[in-house]
């Protein structure tokens, strides 16, 4: 038997550098030395070459039975042979047989194992980022191989893995790949090589090619190509000293990156200087020759020539008259639109000033000019984080985006064209004070619901402050309306109302300091103010608006009314609340299969034990359900049955009957059923169908739904909220929860 312990070796220093040639079946020969063939040296036909063994195992198996495994792996000494053959020819014959075993064993690890791992293994080698030189890489291969050594020396045993035959058969598959994977690692680190080269040559020609403003007029200076044959000549020195050989690589290299550069131009509508780019390139030569004129290059450059066609065939169609009419009426837009923002702005100096309509308009004005949408939201950002007032700061933000070479030709076209514009109806604007309003009946409408929205984002601001952020005068019914609206807010300075929060926090300790919810965790009044106290304090902004014309001392005592009434309301809703959380019979989780086994269990009767519980036999919906998987009983024997097992207080056959048959419509009185039985309201079925059920759960929503609000209850409402509250509904996730569980039931 072969041993445990493997063979350990330093890069099979020792082994016969020899090619051997492996066949299938056992027939098997040692070549002799031969040239050396570098085609064998290739990796991927290296590890072809040697040829899949025991295509017919008949054969093996025969030779071991007669020799048996142990005996055929013992011979392998080429001197042990030798003697043999001179002293005992039968026996050279019986132990070149048992060799040639042996080779088949050696053969058939070394395929079916050790080649199909090293195959799988060879790209997780070949990782240029992990093995950033030779040495390393050459350490990374030598233990990998010594690694399958030591697996082929268990797999065949150490006295057979140190046979010449072992060696040579090793030396055959390990040599040829060590120098593949050399070649494949060279060839990796040159493809690491020449994509660096061709994206640092991206960078160069994206910086030679951006779009460039003359400071003193403003306008955009035409891309100047004299420079792109030099940087092509420049770039093939490079990619010689980086060691890129190959030619054609290169060229490729030179050839795409002109042509993703050309590409990008056409993209961002720079149609002229994509235009004497390509022209440009037509001439270009490296090494003496046009580069841009080969094959490789005609497959790059024709198509962006024709793109570039498509491109100006589509921009000189605008050149219609009707063309140019709807681009003057856009450019009006957009210079009227600038003026107007601006002339907002006028009254604003922060942003929490302007409204969510200034934003808007903002944000629309940088849309029109044809800004990037990503690029929208942080320009109207710079407007308010800025030196200067917003209105300054807008005009600033404005001209830098219209002259912004990152941006298409039309961004720069269209601010240009329409700047002389802007800064006369600025100017003018600037001279104009606020005007008086001139707005529609349908204007003020609007504008009412723009202030009111505005008072109410700012308690103690008036219509004045409103004002401010407009570029008009408010019309008095504007400002008697904006009055109305803050008449209230005197009870925001008064106590009772910035103390509704202590007030609340008070009364609900009280509740959970009484013995029913003993076990309910103090946080529960915390989260219940921090959501509710608000209802409180609405009702009180609004009882204040209401009692605003009364005496003081009669305004007060309706404001304490209110409050007092608000308080025991909110506790009533506390207690509703922490009822449905500590409900008996609440959802829970479906039953396990030991607790469905154990509600079928109880309580049934056995008929031939003498101990047997007779009550089970009482009941026939009961006998049904014990004789059949689908009973069928009467709906009123069932009711009847079960309103005796609630009598008699007989819970396990109470609850065997919910199981089995549910009930057969909704009644409040099912809750009462199911807390006798101690069944959860996930455990039975409370529907007749899925149609009741819809009607009910709409009824529960419109009263939860208020509840959640705040919202004042009516007694009929109030006796709902119960109803499911005991079912441990209380919020939308629990309603949810009740309603997944139930639908559950009424599938089965």
């Amino acid at each position: 038997m072969a041993t445990k312990q493997r063979l350990q070796v330093q890069d099979l220093a020792d082994a016969p550098n020899l090619q051997a040639t492996i066949q299938s079946g056992g027939n098997y020969r040692v070549a002799v030395q031969q040239a050396g063939d570098n085609k064998m040296l290739q990796l991927a036909r290296s590890l072809e070459k040697v040829n899949p063994i025991l295509q017919n195992y008949a054969a093996i198996q025969d030779i071991q039975g007669e020799i048996g495994t142990k005996k055929a792996l013992a011979v392998d000494d080429a001197q042990v042979m030798e003697e043999l053959k001179n002293s005992d020819p039968g026996s050279f014959l019986t132990a070149q047989r048992q060799k040639a075993f042996r080779n088949t064993l050696l053969k058939r690890s070394i395929n079916n194992d050790l080649l199909p791992s090293m195959k799988a293994e060879a790209d997780n080698l070949l990782d240029v980022e992990k093995f950033k030189t030779q040495e390393e890489f050459k350490e990374a291969v030598n233990a990998f191989v010594n690694g399958k050594w030591e697996d082929f020396s268990a797999e065949v045993g150490n006295d057979i893995a140190g046979t010449d035959a072992a060696k040579i058969l090793w030396n055959h598959v390990v040599e040829p790949y060590k120098v593949d994977m050399n070649a494949s690692y060279d060839k990796k680190m040159d493809e690491a090589i020449a994509y660096g080269q061709e994206e640092e040559f991206g960078i160069e020609l994206d910086a030679f090619t951006k779009k460039r403003i003359d400071e003193t007029t403003g306008e955009v200076i035409k891309l100047d190509v004299a420079g792109l044959g030099d940087i092509a000549e420049n770039r093939e020195k490079l990619l010689k000293e980086a060691g890129i050989t190959d030619k054609k690589t290169r060229n490729a290299i030179i050839i795409n990156t002109y042509g993703r550069q050309v590409d990008a131009l056409i993209a961002n509508g720079r149609y002229a200087d994509a235009e004497r780019m390509l022209t440009a390139m037509s001439v270009i030569k490296v090494n003496g020759k046009p580069i841009f004129r080969t094959t490789d290059a005609k497959t790059v450059v024709t198509p962006l020539v024709n793109k570039l066609n498509t491109a100006l065939r589509m921009a000189d169609s605008t050149s219609s008259t009707t063309a140019r009419q709807a681009k003057a009426e856009k450019d009006e837009r957009f210079s009227n639109s600038v003026v107007d923002v601006i002339s907002t702005l006028r009254a604003v100096d922060t942003r929490e000033e302007a409204t969510d309509l200034d934003i808007k308009e903002m944000a629309n004005v940088f849309r029109r000019l044809g800004v990037p949408e990503g690029d929208v939201n942080g320009l109207v950002d710079q407007v308010f984080n800025g030196p200067s007032k917003p209105m300054a700061q807008f005009r600033e933000v404005l001209r830098q985006a219209g002259n912004n070479s990152n941006y298409s030709d039309e961004v720069q076209n269209r601010y240009l064209d329409n700047v002389d514009n802007i800064n006369r109806g600025l100017n003018e604007a600037e001279r104009t004070p606020i005007r008086a309003s001139a707005l529609t009946p349908e204007e003020i409408t609007k504008e009412k619901a723009v202030l009111q929205e505005y008072l109410e984002k700012n308690p103690g601001d008036t219509w004045r402050d409103f004002e401010r952020t407009r570029n008009y005068r408010l019309p008095d019914e504007m400002k008697a309306f904006g009055d109305e609206l803050v008449k209230g807010d005197y009870v925001l300075e008064m106590d009772m109302y910035k103390n509704v929060d202590r007030s609340l926090d008070s009364r609900l300790d009280v509740i959970l300091d009484s013995d029913d919810y003993e076990d309910v965790s103090s946080g529960e009044g915390r989260i219940f103010v921090d959501s509710n106290a608000k209802f409180i304090k609405e009702r009180l902004e609004r009882k204040a608006l209401e009692v605003a014309d009364k005496p003081e001392a009669e305004r007060n005592q309706a404001l304490d009314d209110e409050l007092n009434a608000a308080l025991s309301e909110e506790e009533e809703r506390f207690k509703a609340r922490l009822d449905a959380k500590q409900s008996s019979i609440g959802v829970d989780k479906p039953l396990t299969e030991a607790e469905i086994k154990k509600i079928i269990k109880d309580g049934k009767a056995e008929r031939n034990f003498i101990f047997s519980d007779v009550n089970d036999f009482e009941y026939v919906s009961l006998v049904a359900a014990d004789q059949s998987d689908n009973p069928s009983v009467n709906v009123s024997t069932i009711k009847k049955e079960r309103e005796d097992m609630f009598e008699k207080e007989r819970t396990s056959q109470l609850k065997r009957s919910l199981f089995h048959y549910g009930f057969d419509s909704w009644t409040p009185k099912s809750i009462d059923m199911l807390e006798k039985s101690r069944m959860d309201a996930d455990d039975v079925k409370l529907f007749k169908d899925l149609p009741e059920m819809n009607q009910v759960a709409r009824e529960w929503a419109v009263v939860l739904n208020k509840d959640l609000k705040g919202e004042t209850l009516t007694d009929d409402e109030k006796e709902t909220r119960e109803i499911f509250n005991a079912l441990g509904i209380y919020n939308e996730p629990s309603f949810a929860s009740f309603i997944n569980a139930q639908n559950v039931l009424l599938d089965k």
